[in-house]
């Protein structure tokens, strides 16, 4: 057996694939379109890897964009990338933990976030969102889209499995516990609306277990 140490994302990113969205680029599309999104608007990517979202954002919009990471590697060709499509003025990329983002309280309008929660134990998911929540200006957006766990029954094989096959320790969450994220937020502040959304979308093998999510939750 072949076995495998880097971390799926960073290998995919090799191969040429530098973005993951686990519903595809229809719930990006649907996210983008609730984010009210201008010129005026500060942006925040968290878990930028190479910047393929934030260049698109800032290309597409005219905002301005910071995109964080803590792969120095993948923030290397991130500045690369931004200078290629003559977008430095706009996308700054930053060495940065998103578990402590180094921006004051309520700095930006939209914080976008895919693909990352679900590499994260439950504790530090609602420590992540709290932080999201503390950088976001009073009627700003954050943009989450992950993978969703259909089924709690037999969830320990599937887990396994995906964390053999891309050595990241997963932890997706059964839509009850996004639900209670949706609760924890919410309580960060008493006037918070939310726009939740569920897609279905096959994931591999397990596509009658795993759905993808995007939510796009307004402080």
């Amino acid at each position: 057996m072949i076995k495998h140490h880097e971390a799926g994302h960073k290998f995919l990113a090799r191969l040429g694939k530098p973005r993951l969205r686990p519903g595809g680029r229809r719930a990006t599309e649907w996210l983008l379109s609730h984010a009210a999104l201008s010129a005026d608007s500060l942006v925040l990517e968290v878990a930028c890897n190479r910047g393929t979202t934030a260049i698109a954002v800032a290309a597409r919009y005219g905002c301005r964009v910071t995109a964080v990471d803590k792969d120095l590697a993948a923030l290397a060709q991130a500045r690369r990338d931004v200078a290629a499509c003559g977008l430095a003025a706009r996308v700054t990329v930053v060495e940065a933990d998103a578990l402590h983002l180094p921006y004051p309280d309520g700095h930006f309008y939209v914080v976008i976030n895919e693909a990352m929660l679900t590499m994260y134990a439950h504790k530090a998911k609602a420590r992540l969102v709290a932080e999201y929540y503390r950088v976001l200006k009073p009627g700003g957006r954050l943009l989450t889209h992950d993978i969703m766990l259909r089924r709690q029954d037999g969830a320990n094989a599937v887990l396994a499995q995906m964390r053999q096959a891309i050595n990241v320790n997963v932890q997706p969450m059964t839509l009850s516990e996004w639900r209670a994220l949706k609760i924890l937020w919410r309580a960060l502040g008493k006037d918070n609306r939310r726009y939740f959304w569920l897609m279905f979308l096959p994931f591999r093998r397990h596509r009658h277990r795993l759905h993808s999510l995007a939510l796009c939750s307004i402080k």
